[in-house]
């Protein structure tokens, strides 16, 4: 009998959990901890932002695609190849050189640096958003149509000579500690000066994101190693520009282009007018305004403005609104001399949306969470229409736009 009950199994308790091991333990308060990482609504964000730029991505590469295939676009890439002794000449001789070394087409070179600047920019935006855990404000500034949205669905400003001072931007974006970063950044700056005199008016903007480096820890040498560089080789590049303001003629700046291949329809666009002089610029935007939609853009830099100035992560918010406001101004005496009105607010919004990005990377800045209603509802306002990149075309449609016209005209058989 004393056999029988030592061999009974001892009685368990059914309302008792066995412990987990330290293992399993371990294991899963990391997956509870990576599940409150990317808990709503920052999951949310993350798959809107993924998709968003995916698409914004896939559309910019078409446009590349589709003018390496018709040899070329005589703004996007022929404003890159304009040579000789007339204003931006000089970089368009040092691409040409660069081309003939490596035995491609020049209009092949200047499509794979626009493709290798556009795809490191959003890769470098997306990364600085994805480090703050995607907060709703920086999400939605980041699908807006003033950022890289603009180059998306108005691709007659995809590729244009900015995105070597974006370029520069994003570099900051991806390493903001490195000094190297820093220096090559500076450097890119430069190069983007010599490319368009205008990117000098981005030089306030450029340095403020190298301050903003500083502070989160970026040797002081370096930044100013980068500012007073790039400064002094971009006046350089001004008073180049000025001294042959009004030079040249198309045939003489498109004759080594189509000595090396080029189609002669690039030489139609950027070519045609490099040889123009600052009174004729300004009568031709006065023009075009007058028959254009000025009053579009106007309504979007104002919104834009009250936008950064709202979302910027000091507690001074009036100190934050004249930095926004001081910005838009940098850019105005562009609306005067050109008629890419929607270009010049993306100047502004990039460059800005830019510096959040930097100035938001500790934990909590921006991070105040909007209500799903507010999130979605700004989302779609935003992507029902954009600002066209010419003043003279009429307001388009975005996206959720375009969508919806289609659905109606199905609807009703349009």
């Amino acid at each position: 009998m004393d056999d029988q009950r030592d061999e009974q199994p001892p009685e368990v308790d059914e309302g008792r959990v066995a412990k987990p091991s330290r293992v399993e333990a371990a294991s899963a308060t990391a997956w509870v901890i990576r599940a409150r990482q990317l808990r709503e609504p920052a999951l949310r964000n993350a798959c809107v932002l993924t998709f968003g730029f995916f698409v914004f991505a896939w559309r910019i590469a078409a446009r590349l695609l589709d003018d390496f295939q018709q040899g070329g676009d005589r703004w996007r890439q022929a404003d890159w190849l304009v040579n000789g002794a007339v204003r931006r000449g000089a970089f368009g001789d040092v691409v040409l050189w660069v081309a003939d070394a490596a035995d491609v087409a020049p209009v092949s070179l200047v499509i794979l640096a626009q493709a290798v600047l556009l795809g490191g920019f959003l890769l470098a935006s997306y990364v600085a958003v994805a480090r703050l855990r995607f907060p709703s404000r920086l999400t939605l500034l980041a699908l807006s149509p003033l950022f890289v949205g603009f180059w998306a669905w108005d691709t007659a400003g995809v590729g244009r000579k900015e995105i070597l001072v974006y370029g520069a931007m994003g570099v900051l974006l991806a390493a903001p500690r490195s000094w190297a970063a820093l220096l090559f950044s500076g450097a890119l700056f430069s190069v983007a000066a010599f490319a368009h005199e205008a990117m000098l008016l981005f030089w306030p903007l450029f340095v403020a994101a190298l301050w903003v480096c500083h502070r989160r820890g970026a040797p002081r040498w370096a930044v100013l190693c980068a500012s007073l560089g790039s400064l002094g080789l971009s006046l350089v590049a001004l008073v180049s520009a000025s001294a042959f303001y009004g030079h040249g003629q198309p045939s003489q700046i498109c004759a080594p282009l189509l000595a090396r291949g080029a189609p002669r329809t690039l030489c139609g666009g950027a070519i045609f007018f490099a040889g123009d002089s600052l009174a004729e610029a300004v009568a031709f935007t006065a023009r075009s305004a007058r028959r254009g939609w000025p009053f579009t853009y106007v309504a979007y830099a104002a919104g834009s403005l009250g936008t950064f100035a709202a979302l910027w992560p000091t507690r001074a918010s009036t100190r934050s609104a004249a930095l926004v406001v001081g910005a838009g101004a940098l850019f105005a005496p562009l609306w005067w001399v050109a008629v890419d009105w929607g270009r010049w607010l993306n100047f502004h919004a990039t460059s800005i949306t830019v510096l959040l990005m930097l100035s938001a990377q500790r934990e909590g800045e921006c991070a105040r969470e909007l209500r799903p209603s507010a999130f979605w509802l700004a989302l779609c306002v935003g992507l029902t229409w954009m600002v066209p990149h010419y003043v003279e075309a009429a307001p388009r449609w975005g996206p959720l736009g375009d969508a919806a016209a289609v659905f109606v005209a199905r609807l009703f058989r349009l």
